[in-house]
């Protein structure tokens, strides 16, 4: 019995080759399907993407900035898990942006009905029951010196109607924004002449 033989170079180059022309295919063949719509196809070209410039980061390592490429990483990873969500929102997420910390300052900074918004969402995130969180709510915006329009004290219910009327906006924007969408993948894309 003889010894095994390695495979000679040019072999070895042949399957390589092979093996790049079928990614090369398969990232093309990804490409289309995304551009058509396919979210699985988009997920997966953004998957090989990171991983590539992982791959070129730990081998020229002075080419990218550490925080520049763990940030982008991180934005990507989270594109990937939730592509619906805006970029907007996954570049600057809006609990990151800072509070006003004093009266003057939430006054310019946002209106009573944001506020509201704001306000009740982080005491139902902190386990507040919404009933109970309108009450919480108004009394700490009547602290604040918000008055209503008959410059009488902040109530529950007029905290729960700012509550449900900021809530029913975000509803229809979000309605009109996926319509616009959906319309825009209708249209035939546009042909130079």
């Amino acid at each position: 019995m003889g010894r095994i033989k390695s495979d000679p170079p040019t072999a070895r180059a042949r399957r390589d080759s092979l093996r790049r022309t079928h990614a090369r295919w398969e990232i093309g063949r990804l490409e289309e399907l995304a551009r058509s719509g396919s979210l699985a196809a988009g997920r997966e070209l953004m998957h090989r993407a990171i991983t590539q410039w992982d791959r070129a980061s730990s081998r020229y390592p002075d080419a990218f900035e550490p925080v520049l490429h763990r940030w982008l990483k991180d934005v990507l990873g989270k594109a990937i898990e939730n592509p619906r969500q805006s970029i907007g929102q996954l570049m600057a997420p809006p609990h990151a942006r800072p509070r006003p910390t004093n009266h003057d300052e939430l006054i310019r900074a946002l209106s009573l009905s944001q506020e509201v918004q704001f306000r009740v969402r982080k005491a139902v995130d902190a386990g507040a029951l919404l009933n109970t969180a309108f009450a919480t709510v108004a009394d700490e915006l009547n602290a604040l010196g918000y008055r209503n329009s008959n410059d009488g004290p902040l109530r529950a219910s007029s905290i729960r109607s700012r509550y449900y009327a900021v809530r029913s906006e975000e509803k229809t924007r979000s309605r009109m924004r996926v319509d616009t969408d959906r319309s825009l993948r209708k249209q035939p894309p546009e042909t130079a002449a």
